[in-house]
């Protein structure tokens, strides 16, 4: 499988490709579009975003560009009320959403 990551600050895609990934057969992307491009479906993408209004952000733009199969891990630790809409809103789309709280984000 492909090990893609993205940040929407691609230097520091960059970075991490160049160093922490070096050697590996992890792959970057420059955009939300070029990352679903290089994904083999059914899509898995793992979301270590803050909870909140930026997890709300990325879970829009993918599902407008994901396809009925592909999957969503929040990891984010959101609020359950939240993940329960999000599981509503990506289940419209026969997109999979599962809220897997692992991560706070960068702080």
């Amino acid at each position: 499988f492909v090990v893609c990551a993205f940040n929407r600050t691609v230097s520091k895609v960059d970075e991490f490709l160049a160093n922490a990934a070096h050697g590996t057969s992890v792959i970057g992307a420059r955009s939300l579009e070029d990352m679903v491009e290089k994904l083999k479906r059914p899509r898995r993408v793992i979301l270590l975003v803050k909870a909140g209004a930026a997890v709300d952000s990325f879970v829009d733009k993918l599902l407008g560009l994901l396809e009925p199969g592909d999957i969503i891990v929040d990891g984010g630790n959101s609020q359950y009320q939240d993940t329960e809409r999000r599981y509503a809103s990506a289940l419209s789309k026969q997109v999979l959403y599962c809220g897997c709280g692992v991560s706070g984000g960068e702080d």
